[in-house]
């Protein structure tokens, strides 16, 4: 791994750890924050959204949209739960279990609705991810 790889990756380590203790800090507005920054980050992303639009173009259909809508309603509700995570426990507790979740899920889609087979490396990885997860919970 080159410097700049290793600056940039503790770089963005301090910045979402950072960011989830904001959200910890501001867990007692629960939904208003989530709501501000689903605003602030609709106005910062406005300018390259335009870009692509006017620059590139997008093809419309209907999978599409329906992706691009349930990929919101996802993130909304992974945004809604972290905030009422961590309106009832620590925030040791839910940021290593919000973070290990993903990839969990992430695993267990790509076997059940994209029939993909995982490898014994990738299992015992999952089985970890689930174990820390589990160890951290309790």
């Amino acid at each position: 791994m080159t410097l700049a790889s290793l600056i940039l990756v503790v770089l963005a380590s301090f910045i979402h750890a950072s960011w989830n203790l904001l959200a910890k800090r501001a867990a007692s507005v629960g939904p208003v924050f989530v709501f501000a920054y689903n605003v602030f980050a609709c106005v910062a992303y406005a300018p390259w959204v335009l870009y692509v639009l006017i620059k590139e173009g997008i093809s419309w259909t209907g999978s599409g949209i329906s992706f691009i809508l349930l990929s919101g309603v996802i993130h909304l509700a992974y945004s809604l739960f972290l905030q009422r995570g961590y309106q009832v426990a620590d925030l040791s507790v839910v940021y290593p279990a919000a973070r290990g979740t993903g990839p969990m899920l992430s695993t267990v889609g790509v076997i059940v609705i994209l029939g993909e087979t995982p490898t014994s490396t990738g299992l015992v990885g999952l089985l970890l991810v689930v174990a820390g997860i589990l160890m951290i919970a309790t």
